[in-house]
């Protein structure tokens, strides 16, 4: 285990002696994510000075100057904008993880038994986010910055049958994809794959880091 708080709920079928267990630790608490600050320049000026910024970090969708709207999206690897616990995976009875990996890394390949076939799995995460910055006055000399962030997450897991648990032929495994959405202050849970040969896998429950905000608010300063 890590040094992050969390306890390892084991998803193996019972019994299961000599295949593949999935577990997972999750922390016991999670970051404040901030979404509105109060800057000391008028509307004008952090405009004019923030929008630079802004390009040169995510991609600037839209802009309108006279509501004082910003339109950023970002698309790529969810680290190290959305977090999602620890997955750890054990061989038999041996209590030592073989494989330990954020629930969050773009890619990953592992063994995993969820039934009589050991698979050999390729799962991958995506992060497609959509955040508004809008810029509101306080005062001639004081402007409110509000970050309104909604992140998607896509989880695609693939795989095939691995012969040498078997004797039966590799095949190629259905595709199992999902796609969960939330905000800067909420969480979302992926079921677990229906395919039966990936279920073992268990859910999965996403969640902002509150760096994605932090790198728009960074530009207002």
């Amino acid at each position: 285990m890590t040094a992050r708080s969390g306890v390892l709920l084991c998803l193996a079928l019972a019994g299961c002696t000599t295949g593949w267990n999935v577990g997972r630790a999750l922390p016991a608490t999670r970051p404040s994510v901030a979404t509105e600050v109060v800057v000391d320049k008028g509307r004008a000026e952090l405009w004019t000075a923030a929008l630079p910024c802004l390009a040169r970090r995510l991609f600037v969708a839209g802009t309108d100057v006279s509501s004082g709207v910003v339109t950023l999206s970002y698309s790529g690897a969810p680290e190290p904008y959305v977090a999602g616990g620890e997955i750890a995976l054990t061989k038999g009875s041996d209590p030592e993880p073989a494989y330990r990996f954020s629930a969050a890394t773009a890619r990953r390949e592992f063994p995993m038994t969820c039934g009589p076939v050991d698979v050999w799995v390729v799962r991958a995460v995506e992060l497609d986010a959509k955040i508004n910055v809008i810029l509101g006055p306080v005062d001639p000399s004081r402007t409110r910055v509000t970050v309104q962030a909604r992140y998607a997450v896509t989880r695609r897991i693939t795989g095939g049958a691995d012969a040498s648990s078997s004797g039966k032929a590799a095949r190629p495994l259905e595709a199992s994809v999902e796609t969960a959405s939330f905000g800067s202050r909420e969480q979302a849970r992926l079921p677990a794959p229906s395919d039966p040969y990936f279920s073992c896998s268990g859910n999965d429950v996403f969640w902002p880091t509150g760096q994605l905000e932090a790198e728009v608010f960074a530009c207002f300063r």
